[in-house]
C-alpha cells in the first residue's frame, strides 16, 4: 500500500528524533520506537478497528525492528485465529468448559491459609488447558468476553467467594 505523500518523511524524521541519545547527566540513554499505521477507510471503518489494526502493525514493526509498519490484513496471522477462538469460547460457555482452580494464599510464618484466588481456565477440547491470557484477548477483540454469570462454573465460583462462604478472609476471581 502506498502511503500518503509526506508520511514516510515524517516517520523517519520523527523516529530519528525519538531515537536520538538522551543525556540524563549521570547516563546517556537511547530509546527506540515502533509505529503501527492503519488508514481509514482503507483498513478500518471505525476508530476502534483503526486502533486495533495500528496496534497489530506496531507489533509487526517491533518483530521486524523496522521502526514502522503499515497494517496488511493478509499479514495479520492472528485475525482468523482470534475469530475462531471467540466463536469457540461462546460454545465453551454453553458447554460449561470453563473450570476453576483455587489457589490458596498462606500466611508466611505458619502456612495458615488466609485467602484464595479462583483462577478461571478453559479446558479446550483440542488445545488443552488455556489460561485467561490465551482466550480473553480474542474474546475482548470480538466483543465476546464471558461475563461471570455466563457459565455455571463461574457462577458457583462467585458464590464460593462470597464473604463467609469460605473459611478464609478473602477470595478473588481471576
Amino acid at each position: 500500500m502506498k502511503l500518503p505523500t509526506g508520511t514516510v518523511t515524517f516517520l523517519f524524521t520523527d523516529l530519528e528524533q525519538l531515537q536520538a541519545p538522551i543525556d540524563l547527566g549521570e547516563a546517556v540513554v537511547r530509546v527506540s520506537a515502533s509505529i503501527g499505521i492503519a488508514l481509514a477507510p482503507d483498513h478500518a471503518r471505525t476508530a476502534k478497528e483503526l486502533l486495533e489494526y495500528a496496534d497489530t502493525a506496531m507489533y509487526r514493526a517491533k518483530r521486524r525492528r523496522s521502526g514502522f509498519a503499515v497494517y496488511e490484513a493478509e499479514l495479520d496471522e492472528h485475525r482468523v485465529d482470534r475469530l475462531r477462538l471467540a466463536v469457540e469460547l461462546a460454545d465453551a460457555l454453553e458447554r460449561d468448559e470453563l473450570v476453576i482452580h483455587y489457589q490458596p494464599a498462606e500466611r508466611v510464618n505458619d502456612g495458615t491459609p488466609v485467602s484464595a484466588e479462583a483462577l478461571v481456565r478453559w479446558q479446550h477440547p483440542t488445545r488443552g488447558l488455556l489460561g485467561p491470557d490465551q482466550f480473553l484477548p480474542a474474546a475482548q477483540h470480538n466483543r465476546a468476553s464471558p461475563s461471570p454469570s455466563s457459565a455455571p462454573s463461574l457462577r458457583s465460583s462467585l458464590a464460593a467467594c462470597r464473604p463467609g462462604s469460605l473459611p478464609l478472609g478473602t477470595c478473588a476471581l481471576s
